[in-house]
């Protein structure tokens, strides 16, 4: 029980993503998961207020005058327009119109 507990309290702590924690700790990323589910439901025990930790994450507000983003330009022609979604890759993927 108590390496049950160790496995959640480092995969809640914002230095090591979770599979980072099951290598650690020499267990698949499923069930690092698990125990962070279990340990929130409150079935690892009592004593488990890690599953009460929450993890903030900075983030930064654009100024109100900044513009966000730029007005479509015009379709040109009978062309029907396209919805192009961008991949984190980088891949580019035409998405057909309905």
């Amino acid at each position: 029980m108590a390496e049950k507990l160790r496995i959640v309290e480092d995969s809640l702590t914002a230095e090591m993503s979770i599979v980072e924690v099951a290598r650690r700790h020499r267990v698949h990323p499923h069930q690092s998961y698990g125990l962070r589910r279990q340990a929130r439901l409150g079935l690892l025990g009592s004593d488990v207020a890690v599953a009460q930790k929450r993890r903030f994450v900075p983030i930064a507000v654009a100024p109100a005058e900044s513009k966000v983003c730029e007005q479509p330009k015009a379709a040109v022609g009978d062309a029907a327009p396209i919805i192009e979604l961008v991949l984190r890759n980088g891949r580019l993927l035409p998405l057909p119109e309905r």
